[in-house]
C-alpha cells in the first residue's frame, strides 16, 4: 500500500475519533476547507451537523481513491501445493518463497510507526 493511502487512512481514522466539538479545531488544523459551494466559510461558525457532514465528505473522499488499494489487500493468494517426499507441504520453504519475513517485518514497523 502506497505511503499516502496509509497517511490517508491514518487521518481518516484520527478524524472519525474526534467528537463532536474536537471536529471545527481538528479540520480546521489539518485541512483546508476555505469554501463550501464557492461560498468562504468559518468552520467555527458551522453546526454540529454542518461538520459532521464535511467529515463524512473527506471519509467518502479518502475512501473512494483508497479503494484500489484496499481491493489488492483483500486478494488472497493461496499457497501452491508442493509435493514433497511424505505428501506435506513445506511451510517454512513456502514462507521464504512468499517472502514472508521481509513482509512480517515490514508490517510490524508500520504498525510501530
Amino acid at each position: 500500500m502506497k505511503d499516502s493511502v496509509r497517511f490517508m487512512l491514518f487521518y481518516v481514522s484520527m478524524l472519525l475519533s474526534c467528537e463532536d466539538e474536537e471536529l471545527a479545531d481538528f479540520i480546521d488544523n489539518t485541512a483546508s476547507v476555505n469554501y463550501i459551494g464557492g461560498i468562504p466559510i468559518d468552520l467555527h461558525e458551522c453546526s454540529i451537523e454542518e461538520l459532521r457532514n464535511i467529515r463524512e465528505g473527506f471519509v467518502r473522499q479518502v475512501l473512494d481513491q483508497a479503494k484500489d488499494e484496499l481491493d489488492k489487500l483483500a486478494t488472497v493468494q493461496p499457497l501452491r501445493y508442493k509435493s514433497e517426499c511424505d505428501g506435506q507441504i513445506d511451510i517454512w520453504n513456502e514462507f521464504h518463497r512468499l517472502n514472508g519475513i521481509v513482509r512480517m517485518k515490514d508490517a510490524i514497523v508500520k504498525c510501530v510507526k
